[in-house]
């Protein structure tokens, strides 16, 4: 299966595709009933939490972006869950199965593609506000942000081996067990031979990570509400929020990566797989009904 139409990869595609609906559904990967209930009835608090890890917020604009967060968590409860949860159902329903269905899949990329962009049209105007609110200190600390995620990958390339490159690997396979169940040795074997890149291609991708950042920090450090009003819409439109040529290329070439395994890997299921993607679905379903209280 893709990686965006499914919630097994929510955890990765939340670093590319940010949106509210997947940082709620990361969360339900936390385990504790008693957690998640915390979750489920704070959720203007988690989100609120994870803005201001970024952007520093002071006291003024985290009283003017509160209502608009609660009030976009009950829109999505009252508007946009119930429809994912029925696709969920009908995602378990082809895993008891034990088959892939495009169509249900596609059906949910469509959702979470309509999320965003029904969430940023009617949420436009405060995400601007806000943008255009930070002071060049705040803009800073979400460049020092952003440039720490990049920490990682310069280690590795210090590297002669590359070796420690298998460590981050490692963590992206710790979602698909989660989902999957243990992986067979040749299943192991496929997703580190598809997955694993070349210095060239870390390197690539180490400049399109920086590139992509920078576009954020210049445009807000710009202060031009028209350039920032774009970026906002093009990510609302598009799930990226710059449209530059190579880096769109970029981006379209490690998704084909995931996918071409991911066709794979579902060829490769065995029945004990299916049973256990089909209870991490149930599972998931459960949680959401409980947040939008109909368990």
């Amino acid at each position: 299966m893709m990686p965006r139409p499914k919630l097994n990869l929510r955890l990765s595609q939340l670093k590319n595709r940010s949106s509210l609906v997947l940082l709620i559904l990361a969360t339900l990967g936390l385990s504790g009933c008693a957690f998640k209930k915390i979750i489920f009835d704070r959720l203007d608090w988690v989100v609120m939490y994870q803005i201001d890890s970024y952007l520093d917020l002071d006291k003024n604009q985290k009283l003017k972006l509160k209502p608009a967060v609660t009030e976009a968590i009950s829109w999505l409860k009252r508007e946009k869950v119930p429809g994912a949860i029925a696709t969920i159902e009908k995602l378990e329903e082809a895993a008891r199965r034990k088959t892939y269905d495009q169509t249900v899949n596609s059906s949910f990329t469509a959702q979470i593609d309509s999320i965003r962009v029904d969430l940023l049209k009617k949420y436009e105007a405060p995400a601007v506000e806000l943008l255009l609110s930070l002071t060049s200190e705040q803009i800073d600390h979400l460049a020092k942000k952003m440039n720490k995620s990049n920490e990682e990958i310069e280690d590795i390339l210090k590297e002669k081996d590359l070796s420690d490159y298998d460590d981050v690997l490692k963590r992206q396979k710790k979602t698909l067990v989660e989902y999957y169940g243990d992986l067979t040795p040749a299943q192991n074997d496929s997703f580190f031979t598809t997955m694993r890149l070349t210095r060239d291609k870390m390197e690539l991708r180490l400049k399109e990570r920086k590139r992509v950042q920078a576009f954020i920090v210049e445009t807000l450090r710009s202060k031009d509400k028209t350039r920032i009003t774009t970026l906002i819409q093009t990510f609302r439109d598009h799930g990226e929020v710059w449209q530059d040529k190579e880096y769109v290329d970029y981006r379209q070439v490690a998704e084909k990566r995931w996918e071409e395994f991911l066709v794979s890997f579902h060829k490769s299921l065995s029945d004990a797989q299916w049973s256990h993607l089909q209870s991490k679905l149930m599972e998931t379903r459960m949680d959401l009904l409980r947040m939008i209280g109909r368990e």
